[in-house]
């Protein structure tokens, strides 16, 4: 029984720290639909909370 509420204890803590993946692109014809994607960095940093990863895709401008 010790065991079985340990993994699940060890489990629901993952997913409670679980990351966000937040995307920058700048290119007009990116769909920005999604919420997890952004026109600006500083608009991603400011949606970012701690242990978010933020990618950044490049751009002509």
């Amino acid at each position: 029984m010790k065991k079985i509420l340990f993994t699940v204890a060890f489990l629901t803590a993952l997913f409670i720290n679980a990351q966000t993946i937040l995307i920058v692109d700048n290119n007009s014809n990116i769909d920005t639909s999604p919420a997890h994607v952004f026109n600006t960095f500083s608009l991603a940093v400011a949606a970012a909370a701690n242990g978010d990863i933020i990618y950044v895709q490049p751009s002509e401008t």
